[in-house]
């Protein structure tokens, strides 16, 4: 499963489920002031009853509340009288809180737990206290055994399952078509340029997929054109330039000695264009396009005579191997591309050193690292990532100490691409530039 996939399926999955307990929590909050509310208006209308009735009856000698008379305390089921001489403003009950006055009588909360009121006997100075002795909305029964949390409990699971599940399928179906349309866009990048996603897709991943389709369309024509021209200008140029070298080396048998340094100059030119020619040439085929990865030829190849070789193929007179590999030398890679990256690598070296080319071997644990330095004037910092573009010269103009078309290092860059390796760019301890190449042991 795709990373992208998964972490914005995940995303929207727990947004949903978060939003969803604090909505039930506010709910459970909101309600359960609204209960509490309804209960102590239910406490106070019973209240009121046993007043209406305590006041009926006060004269009847067979009055029920007799003992409240007499003792100023009496209890009825759950309830407690009780006359104390006070007024509404100045009545004290210890761990009482005042909750609400509903219709001008005060209703307060005793330890949390019970309900306490008072009416005002006119003309006496007293006040009626009516209150509970147990919580008779909250029996002492355990949490998981109470009526209303299983309730609650019930609820909030139903209202999770009724809402989880189309979410889910909903959510999923997304997660499916965005994976599809990122596989079509990783194989788009990998060369595939004739993919394109699906569109008969719902909105708003339809929209995203016609985008891409109509930048794919776009990339692919540019590139078909590009590799065209690439592939058909040499072979272009290397018609007339035959014709150019044949007409020169007719002409040098009839020139006089004098002239002789001209055609050789001639000469230089052609086999700079024809240098030209395969370089572009070269650079076309290492498009990724062009190179599938079940194509590549990967061998066994001893890293330190494979380097060795192409130093002194490319820096004769200059070039210095330092290896400190011991074991496990042979590392599995496509040996043509290889020599691409080495010999371009080198070959640059070469050409900018003053004295000296060296190639650093060393084994970093998961990987090989080959170092090419010199020790010439080096490279801006600015241009690390400038110059593995095709024709980019760091010089103003070609001349004749350094040369070159600006495509080595492109070619280089492209071929280590298509081997898995990586090329990092560095200032040299011997003052020049250091190119490191990592070369993975596991491919």
């Amino acid at each position: 499963m795709l990373n992208f996939g998964s972490s914005m399926f995940l995303r929207l999955y727990t947004g949903i489920v978060v939003a969803l307990i604090l909505a039930l929590y506010s709910f459970i909050t909101i309600g359960d002031g609204y209960m509490r509310r309804t209960e102590a208006s239910i406490f106070l209308n019973d209240g009121r009853f046993f007043f209406k009735q305590y006041l009926e009856q006060y004269d009847n000698p067979d009055s029920l509340y007799k003992e409240l008379t007499t003792s100023n305390k009496q209890t009825f089921y759950i309830f407690d009288l009780s006359l104390e001489k006070s007024t509404v403003e100045d009545f004290y009950c210890a761990g009482c809180e005042f909750l609400y006055e509903i219709d001008s009588s005060p209703i307060y909360l005793k330890d949390g737990q019970v309900y306490v009121t008072v009416f005002p006997l006119s003309g006496s100075g007293q006040l009626l206290v009516f209150s509970e002795n147990q919580d008779f909305f909250s029996p002492e029964v355990e949490w998981y055994k109470h009526t209303e949390n299983l309730f609650l409990m019930g609820l909030v699971l139903f209202v999770c399952l009724s809402l989880s599940l189309p979410v889910y399928v909903l959510l999923r179906k997304l997660q499916s078509q965005i994976q599809t349309l990122q596989h079509t866009q990783v194989a788009f990048g990998q060369g595939k340029l004739q993919v394109r996603a699906q569109t008969n897709i719902p909105e708003p991943v339809a929209s995203l997929a016609k985008s891409f389709n109509d930048m794919a369309s776009d990339i692919e024509t540019r590139v078909r054109q590009s590799q065209i021209f690439a592939h058909a200008i040499p072979h272009e140029i290397r018609t007339p330039l035959n014709r150019i070298q044949l007409a020169s080396d007719l002409a040098r048998l009839h020139a006089r000695k004098e002239e002789q340094p001209l055609f050789d100059d001639i000469d230089g030119y052609i086999d700079d264009v024809n240098g030209l020619a395969s370089d572009i040439i070269t650079l076309y085929r290492l498009a990724p396009e062009n190179n599938p990865q079940e194509l590549l030829n990967r061998e066994s190849v001893d890293i330190e005579g494979f380097c060795h070789k192409r130093l002194v193929a490319m820096a004769p007179g200059k070039g210095k191997l330092n290896s400190a590999l011991t074991d496990s030398k042979h590392a599995l890679f496509d040996r043509t591309l290889a020599r691409l990256v080495i010999d371009n690598l080198v070959k640059n070296a070469d050409k900018y050193a003053i004295e000296q080319v060296w190639v650093n071997l060393s084994d970093e644990g998961g990987y090989w690292q080959v170092d090419v330095e010199d020790d010439g004037p080096g490279i801006p910092k600015d241009k690390y990532d400038e110059i593995f573009y095709a024709f980019s010269r760091l010089d103003k103009s070609r001349t004749a100490s350094t040369g070159g078309f600006g495509l080595g290092l492109a070619i280089a860059g492209s071929a280590a691409g298509l081997l898995g390796w990586m090329i990092d760019v560095s200032d040299s301890q011997y003052g020049g530039a250091r190119f490191t190449v990592s070369i993975p042991k596991s491919v």
